[in-house]
């Protein structure tokens, strides 16, 4: 350590020593050595940027990072045998720990901090609000540990992490939308030309009962229609079930069928299916008005028909 400190005073006095334009300046010439010499003798270590970060002392953190050097350091990895999150920088750390301030203050030096982190630390804290939103939905955590990582995960999507880069994204698109609808707008626009992205999002909406973001959902639609239709992907028939199965108003559906985001057939089908589903299939043929025969007879063909069903839909068929 002592080496290193000699060597990079030596350093600093040769930068000053540059900057000597003759003897009247000697006095000057001292004064820079000195200053870069203190400099370099008081330069935090990355050990003490690491450790701030992870205990979240903010007051420590903003002396650090006050300091000439901080820069040197600030991207530094955890290296150290004792700990567990081996490759870790500060920001991963704040990232981790759901520390929102500490997060904020690391970004504020944003000359410093190596950008390429930014999308590393972003995986780590939507790996932490996938958890921590799984754990609340089941009883088991805390809304507010699901706010603090939905912040952090907007922080550093607004710094320029990049969205697409996110492991797996389209399996937490329903996570996603339910606790981030700006931040799926986003990856709608910016990541996808299809529609799964948005069907999953669609459905964390629903599942959420979130009406922002069921509102939110039906605008990325709305924005975006002229894409999906380009690409003539309909739903999936298991895209279909999950939505069902979230019991949306029919006010949604007939809306959903308006924006051609679901194929009537598709939802006959697999509304005929399942008795839970038997309400959708009554309003399904009211609405499709006179193509009601051409479903029905779409739904013998195609669906598994329950017994129930399949009784109501021999009735229909009788009728003149």
């Amino acid at each position: 350590m002592k080496y290193i400190s000699c060597m990079l005073a030596l350093l600093f006095a040769a930068t000053a020593f540059a900057q000597y334009q003759g003897p009247g300046n000697f006095v000057g010439y001292q004064s820079v050595v000195s200053e870069r010499l203190q400099q370099a003798l008081t330069r935090p270590s990355k050990y003490d940027i690491l450790d701030a970060a992870r205990t979240n002392d903010l007051d420590k953190m903003k002396t650090l990072l006050a300091h000439p050097l901080a820069s040197q350091v600030i991207n530094a990895r955890e290296d150290r045998r004792s700990s567990v999150h081996d490759g870790f920088t500060a920001l991963h750390y704040a990232a981790f720990e759901g520390n929102v301030e500490m997060l904020k203050l690391i970004l504020a030096n944003e000359l410093r901090v190596d950008k390429r982190l930014y999308s590393e630390a972003l995986r780590v804290a939507v790996i932490n609000l996938d958890s921590k939103y799984q754990k609340y939905t089941e009883g088991t955590g805390k809304k507010e540990d699901v706010e603090r990582y939905a912040a952090i995960v907007v922080e550093l999507a607004n710094a320029g992490a990049d969205i697409c880069d996110l492991d797996n994204i389209l399996e937490k698109a329903t996570m996603l939308r339910v606790n981030i609808p700006s931040l799926t707008d986003k990856a709608i626009e910016k990541c996808f030309n299809n529609q799964e992205f948005w069907q999953r999002a669609m459905l964390g909406a629903f599942e959420g009962n979130n009406e922002v973001a069921i509102k939110a959902t039906l605008e990325d639609y709305r924005k975006n229609v002229h894409r999906f239709k380009k690409n003539k992907r309909g739903m999936s028939i298991l895209c279909y079930e999950a939505f069902f199965d979230t019991h949306p108003p029919m006010s949604l559906v007939k809306e959903l069928l308006s924006l051609e985001a679901m194929r009537i057939d598709s939802a006959v089908i697999v509304s005929a299916e399942h008795d839970e589903y038997f309400s959708y299939l009554k309003e399904l043929l009211e609405y499709a008005g006179n193509d009601k025969k051409e479903l029905i007879d779409s739904a013998y063909k195609y669906a598994k028909l329950t017994p129930t069903i399949r009784a109501y839909l021999d009735d229909l068929s009788a009728q003149p």
